[in-house]
């Protein structure tokens, strides 16, 4: 038989796409799926879509809760996931999915050693509210490591698919409010003790609609504007990183290998002082994808912005 993957679908005030990303999960050419959804205190007509929905569709199985906010919502999905499944999926409520994303996952998930955490991503295809093609999202031409997902997010989360392994180990030590998000939370932890695996060919249709939990820029301009707005916030936790690499010290760093726990320690270090950061800064273990961004990075590091 086909392993079992649970779609792990988080949903909020989203009844004007939310029928259309259901579609596109009922119809994936992977046919032994299994689709949870957590209502995050809706508000609008999306509970009433659920219902409608379960009703029509038996694998399809929907919890109401109270509002807890994305990234609670994707991690409370995936501690009580069913047992029985091999995989699991996160899923944005307002997207739609290529008909092959997850029979493509499970492909590239082939070859992992039993029992070895593991994460599938892969890129997006960023379309307006109506589905028109905008562009697609860059290609990461940097060697992914875990110097590099200390402060850099890659995986999107409503691309991800992790194993069991990689779900049990997150699960096992959940994190506090001090993560980011849950998939940036999710790159992390695999990326420390397991296998990434990076998809260069799209499996979403991303859709851009000014409501977006996170969003993308379209043009060179816009996007060098949004660092500018983010680096000029001036705020001690611009990004968070920091506050997030101690929380994974707190959680896993007894886990860690002794040159992974060592880059994590003199990241966590450089902040103790300005002589520090500026050190660190010239010679860095992190990196990002973006030339300019590290430029940046390297700037927030000396500032104590991060």
């Amino acid at each position: 038989m086909a392993p079992k993957v649970c779609v792990l679908v988080s949903s909020y005030n989203g009844a004007d796409y939310l029928a259309g990303q259901l579609d596109s999960l009922v119809s994936q050419t992977c046919q032994n799926v299994e689709i949870i959804v957590r209502d995050d205190g809706s508000t609008d007509n999306s509970p009433q879509i659920l219902r409608e929905y379960a009703a029509k569709y038996p694998h399809i199985h929907v919890e109401f809760g109270e509002n807890i906010g994305i990234a609670g919502s994707f991690m409370a999905l995936l501690s009580q996931a069913h047992e029985h499944c091999q995989y699991f999926a996160f899923c944005d409520q307002d997207d739609v999915w290529y008909p092959d994303k997850l029979e493509r996952a499970l492909l590239k998930h082939r070859g992992t050693p039993p029992g070895e955490p593991a994460l599938y991503f892969s890129r997006l295809e960023y379309v307006g509210r109506n589905l028109a093609h905008l562009k697609y999202s860059r290609f990461l031409r940097r060697r992914l490591s875990f110097q590099n997902a200390l402060v850099e997010n890659n995986a999107s989360g409503c691309t991800i698919v992790l194993n069991r392994s990689a779900r049990d180990m997150i699960v096992s030590r959940m994190p506090s409010s001090r993560c980011i998000m849950h998939d940036q939370w999710c790159y992390l932890v695999v990326m420390a003790f397991g296998k990434v695996i990076y998809d260069e060919q799209p499996t979403i249709k991303y859709r851009l609609h000014g409501g977006n939990d996170t969003g993308a820029a379209i043009s060179f301009i816009e996007g060098f504007v949004r660092r500018v707005r983010r680096f000029t916030r001036r705020r001690s936790d611009a990004f968070g990183v920091h506050a997030q690499a101690v929380e994974f010290e707190r959680v896993f760093g007894q886990q860690l290998s002794g040159d992974k726990r060592a880059i994590l320690e003199r990241f966590i270090q450089s902040r103790r002082s300005v002589f520090a950061r500026c050190r660190y800064a010239f010679h860095p273990d992190v990196y990002r994808q973006s030339r300019l961004d590290d430029v940046f990075l390297r700037a927030l590091l000396i500032l104590g912005w991060y």
